[in-house]
């Protein structure tokens, strides 16, 4: 399969502006049982710096977004109100995924978990690859590290806060072929790239073939 489904669309207005985002439902919650289901570790605020990288990798690889969530920049990095509100009516019966507060070591949250009965369909190949290549990079490190790592990259190192993300910038860049980070986005880089990660499979492939087998 390949391309982007646009079925199951999720509409939401904003009282501050006369546009009305468009979410992929169907298949935001398709690729959050599929990575709950194969027990990564979910929480809500590693979904939103996940969804965030998914989208940026199917523009690099498309030119395309596939799941049309509205990002921001807010105070805790990009972040999206249509992805909040998907995840807030989530129905364990229905959609096979529950919200659940958790404690860490570093304060409360929230994990999301997978519920039995769901009955998996192929994804496109699009998300497949795209979501194979963000996991293997970014699944499997720690919070505190993901976050700092998605904040290094384009374009949400253009994006100033109280602005929505810019995803043409980042389709600009592609066909450019270059990109230059903001000093800002430089010190955030460096940062990350030198907390400590790990990785539990060796290759995009491997990542792959255990998600969507």
């Amino acid at each position: 399969m390949t391309g982007c489904r646009r079925e199951g669309v999720f509409q939401m207005h904003d009282d501050k502006e006369t546009d009305c985002s468009i979410a992929n439902v169907d298949l935001i919650k398709d690729v959050i049982r599929t990575l709950a289901k194969r027990g990564v570790f979910l929480t809500t605020t590693r979904i939103q710096k996940l969804f965030y990288l998914f989208e940026r990798q199917c523009v690099i690889d498309t030119g395309e977004r596939c799941f049309n969530l509205n990002y921001q920049y807010d105070q805790y990095g990009m972040y999206s109100p249509n992805l909040r509100e998907i995840l807030k009516h989530l129905d364990p019966e229905k959609d096979h995924l529950q919200i659940r507060e958790a404690i860490f070591e570093k304060g409360s949250g929230r994990t999301i978990g997978y519920v039995e009965g769901w009955e998996e369909e192929p994804m496109p190949d699009v998300i497949e690859l795209a979501v194979a290549k963000v996991i293997s990079e970014y699944g499997f490190l720690k919070t505190e590290v993901l976050i700092e790592r998605a904040k290094s990259t384009s374009p949400f190192v253009y994006a100033k806060k109280g602005e929505k993300i810019d995803w043409e910038r980042l389709a600009e860049e592609q066909c450019e072929g270059s990109e230059e980070l903001s000093p800002d986005g430089i010190k955030r880089l460096e940062k990350a790239t030198s907390s400590t990660e790990y990785l539990a499979f060796d290759s995009i492939d491997e990542v792959r073939s255990y998600l969507f087998s």
